[in-house]
């Protein structure tokens, strides 16, 4: 292992994903939803719900998926705050997510300092992440960042894709030297631990997020990797693909005392 708690995967130069078009997103919503609702359903959190609630949604993008799932299983809530590092998200997330219940603000879970959204928003009982996370690079640090975010007793589900066959197709076309110029590095943009055009070495990858949510100072509640399956009406809806395997991570981590 590397310092920085990574697995030893080859050195990749980083890109920002932040400049990513909101409707790339929307794109395949219908199947992107069903992966957050499997996470949703598969975790019951300690502590019930609350009217005085306050939650964050990390990576929250266009703002579809909470406007139309999550905020109605939320509801009643006193405050969900959504963030996301994309002006371009988030200016399309507030024009089209009018909700009393819902504010936007800009963060980058791994390179902002906490600090300015608690002061703005204050501490949350929720924190939820769904397909965001394979951007992460450094996890011990984004999950420190959650650490501070959370209130005491508060807990955090943290979805997301550790390799998926449109990636995997996409990156084939970036390495042919007639495409290059044409498709996005997407190694680039991805974290390290993102598979791809390889097997997803589930062992590993669990080992690395328990160690990266301990060190946070959290407790990991569950964790598992898992493959579905997404289908597509048409062949136009998919480069010629009837279907495509993802595999993906899911994280349930708990706080119970603040550090001093």
């Amino acid at each position: 292992m590397q310092k920085n708690g990574r697995p030893k995967y080859p050195l990749r130069q980083r890109e920002s994903c932040c400049n990513l078009e909101p409707g790339a997103f929307t794109w395949l919503k219908s199947n992107s939803y069903k992966e957050n609702l499997k996470g949703l359903d598969s975790v019951r959190f300690r502590n019930p719900s609350s009217d005085h609630h306050v939650h964050l949604d990390v990576g929250c993008g266009p703002g579809n998926f909470l406007q139309e799932h999550l905020l109605p299983r939320l509801r009643p809530c006193r405050r969900v705050v959504a963030v996301d590092n994309s002006p371009y998200m988030l200016e399309y997330a507030t024009r089209h997510c009018l909700e009393p219940e819902v504010t936007f603000d800009f963060m980058d879970i791994e390179q902002s300092d906490p600090q300015r959204i608690l002061d703005t928003h204050d501490s949350f009982d929720r924190v939820f992440s769904f397909l965001t996370f394979h951007y992460v690079w450094d996890l011990p640090k984004a999950y420190r960042n959650v650490y501070n975010l959370l209130k005491d007793e508060g807990e955090c589900l943290i979805l997301y894709f550790t390799r998926t066959a449109i990636t995997d197709v996409f990156q084939r076309l970036h390495e042919m030297e007639e495409w290059s110029a044409y498709t996005p590095d997407l190694k680039s943009m991805f974290a390290e631990r993102y598979c791809f055009n390889a097997a997803v070495p589930e062992e590993e990858i669990i080992a690395n997020e328990i160690k990266a949510v301990t060190t946070a100072g959290l407790e990991l509640v569950s964790c598992r990797a898992y493959a579905s399956h997404w289908t597509f009406p048409t062949v136009a809806d998919c480069l010629g693909e009837s279907g495509s395997d993802h595999y993906s991570t899911a994280a349930k981590v708990s706080k119970h005392t603040r550090e001093t």
